[in-house]
């Protein structure tokens, strides 16, 4: 399922086995998702790419190459989520894009890479009812070179190599 430049919202499918990704969000477009299964796609379960943005809710991301990958100054917003099983990371931020994870408790592990991957320029947000842990490459949460961010990655269960400032009040 493709949206490239257009809207969209994707409610209730199962989005599985493509030679490639199974979900493709790119070239600034904007999509809503919810109750969706994204399973066994060969290169990325959900690709958000070019400035594109994602919220999802209730789905499932499980045995694909990556579950989800973000990149090219991208967002994605997710609650609730089940990532699992993927042969790679969970999620995989690069290119200064985000995701922040606050809307429920997500699920993020048994994953083959990270649960969360923080490259090159790009920020996470997590919530304290997030489960990231027991992905089999550590840390669950990895911050890596260039420049990485997260807030919340100290609480969601698992292990990071993630530094975080206090926060001012």
């Amino acid at each position: 399922m493709r949206f490239v430049s257009s809207h969209g919202l994707v409610v209730s499918n199962n989005i599985s086995n493509n030679t490639s990704r199974g979900l493709a969000v790119l070239t600034g477009a904007s999509v809503h998702t919810s109750a969706n299964t994204v399973s066994g796609n060969i290169d990325y379960g959900v690709m958000v790419g070019f400035g594109s943005d994602v919220t999802a809710g209730l789905d499932t991301i499980q045995n694909n190459g990556v579950g989800i990958h973000v990149v090219q100054g991208s967002v994605f917003r997710g609650g609730s989520l089940t990532i699992t099983g993927n042969n790679s990371d969970g999620v995989l931020l690069e290119s200064s894009s985000t995701a922040s994870l606050l809307n429920g408790s997500n699920v993020i592990t048994g994953n083959g890479g990270s649960g969360v991957s923080v490259n090159d320029l790009s920020f996470a947000e997590f919530s304290s009812t997030d489960n990231i842990s027991g992905n089999l490459t550590q840390p669950d949460v990895a911050c890596n070179p260039q420049y990485s961010a997260t807030r919340g990655a100290g609480t969601v269960g698992g292990t990071t190599n993630c530094v975080e400032p206090q926060r001012k009040r």
